[in-house]
């Protein structure tokens, strides 16, 4: 299949896909009967739910990722003028893959993220062969530079650091070489995303670690100098008088908006200063903000690439809610709580 014909396939695939996830009132009524399978066979992974009930929440999170990420595979042929971009978005599960090694090597019985064809070497296989000859393919690849690092300093968040510069590197050349206007919309998207993403990393670091701006602002790989600027005068700002002010200001509307709406994402009592709360809710908001972002990008743009890029994160917020949903029943959680925590 020509690209020409791959973009209304994927659209139209896609599209089915989306137009079965699950509401949230058909997740809280999951949760109050204690069956997820609701919930799961919408998805309709390979014409059946994944078994991941009674898994440990590792094993069911690994087992929807797997289907998650080889469904995609499947829909997207590497020859395709979008296999770059889908390669450079699924490298996020390999990286997952360097840092559960370098932390903790492959003594213990750690699952190693499942890896698309064709989208990176360091997976499972990798990791059966002996330690020394895994660090040896790590300094001959693009994770050399965050291999150093932790070597050196076995400092988790300059290791993290390095390889978001990895991924996002990645997604910034596979973003460029997208044929046609497809190009302009997504790289969009990535700048609104990454600026909202590394905001958020910056004040957690700061408010919460207690790290220097300079510090921050030499670690985060910001894809241009406007999002750098932006984020260094948040991390300038002491108080911030309403929780959108903590966000960048093309975000502040929006979340001004969805807080009218839903004013469970924000505590009863802000903190100017934004404690840990705060952080963790101003993080709920901004989830909330770029669902509904990639949800207007994706309903209303035709059959080009956007779309694609659209519902990847769109898919992965999906799982995600089934997470909270399948942990929401194992431990007893209340459905007002379980709403609040959901992302839809």
């Amino acid at each position: 299949m020509g690209d020409n014909g791959l973009r209304p396939y994927l659209h139209a695939r896609t599209r089915a896909i989306f137009s079965r996830f699950a509401g949230v009132d058909l997740i809280l009524s999951a949760l109050a009967s204690r069956n997820p399978a609701p919930v799961l066979e919408s998805l309709r992974f390979d014409n059946a739910a994944p078994a991941v009930s009674g898994l440990p929440a590792e094993d069911a999170e690994m087992v929807l990722h797997r289907h998650f990420i080889l469904r995609l595979a499947r829909a997207i042929p590497g020859t395709s003028d979008i296999f770059p971009l889908f390669r450079a978005l699924v490298m996020e599960y390999e990286i997952r893959n360097v840092a559960l090694f370098l932390k903790h090597g492959t003594d213990g019985d750690e699952l190693w993220y499942p890896l698309a064809p064709g989208c990176g070497m360091f997976g499972k296989d990798i990791f059966s062969l002996s330690r020394e000859t895994v660090k040896r393919l790590l300094d001959d690849s693009c994770y050399r530079n965050a291999a150093r690092i932790w070597k050196e300093t076995r400092d988790t968040s300059q290791l993290d650091a390095a390889l978001e510069t990895v991924h996002c590197r990645g997604l910034e050349q596979a973003i460029a070489h997208i044929p046609g206007s497809d190009r302009v919309r997504i790289h969009n998207l990535y700048l609104q995303r990454t600026s909202l993403k590394f905001a958020l990393e910056a004040l957690r670091m700061q408010r919460s670690y207690g790290a220097e701006s300079r510090q921050i602002l030499s670690r985060l790989p910001f894809p241009a100098e406007q999002v750098r600027n932006e984020i260094a005068a948040l991390l300038d700002t002491p108080r911030f008088e309403h929780p959108a002010e903590a966000l960048p200001r093309w975000a502040r509307p929006r979340a001004r908006s969805i807080i009218n709406r839903r004013p469970d994402l924000v505590p009863r009592n802000p903190d100017p200063e934004l404690g840990l709360a705060d952080l963790s809710n101003l993080e709920k908001l901004a989830a909330n903000l770029m669902l509904q972002q990639y949800r207007h990008e994706f309903r209303v743009y035709g059959d080009g690439y956007a779309p694609l890029y659209c519902f990847y994160y769109l898919l992965k917020r999906e799982l995600q809610n089934i997470m909270l949903l399948l942990n929401g029943i194992r431990f007893g959680i209340g459905p007002e709580t379980l709403r609040s925590e959901l992302i839809a």
